[in-house]
């Protein structure tokens, strides 16, 4: 988060279904409740607590699918630049072959390249809808995105 917000109010645990890696990132819970449906299902699993949950910093472990796209997640969250998004999401283009000789191997190396970006779109979807993201701006820039690489995927 960035350095002029208050002390953290809570902890996410982070633990990936495609990745033994654990992630401790600290988050303010005025701003995830806001944006994501994950402080609603924290006050449902924790009936009674009311304010008390939220006095001192929490742990939260939510499961994730991707650990790859977390990082571009968390920094929307703060910054709600889906400019930032739009860009990290586009932002390799599709390398050059490196078979120059052979036309149907330039192009399946050109296919996979753009699988693998729609993958990246993908990805983010499920971490997204994993947190309950609410904020409409990041599916319709992650829909943008994956226009533009599906459009260049049926040319």
């Amino acid at each position: 988060p960035p350095a002029s917000l208050p002390t953290p109010t809570h902890v996410l645990h982070l633990t990936f279904s495609n990745s033994e890696k654990t992630i401790f990132a600290p988050i303010h819970r005025d701003i995830w409740a806001v944006k994501t449906r994950l402080f609603a299902r924290t006050e449902s699993t924790n009936p009674g607590c009311g304010t008390t949950l939220f006095a001192r910093t929490e742990s939260i472990n939510p499961p994730l699918p991707y650990q790859t796209l977390w990082p571009i997640l968390y920094d929307y969250i703060y910054t709600s630049s889906t400019v930032a998004v739009l860009a990290d999401l586009l932002k390799h283009q599709v390398p050059p072959s490196p078979f120059s000789a052979e036309p149907p191997e330039v192009q399946q190396y050109q296919m996979s390249a753009l699988v693998a970006k729609l993958e990246r779109i993908r990805r983010l979807w499920h971490n997204a809808a994993a947190l309950g993201v609410e904020d409409e701006a990041l599916w319709l820039v992650m829909a943008r995105a994956w226009g533009v690489w599906l459009a260049e995927l049926m040319e």
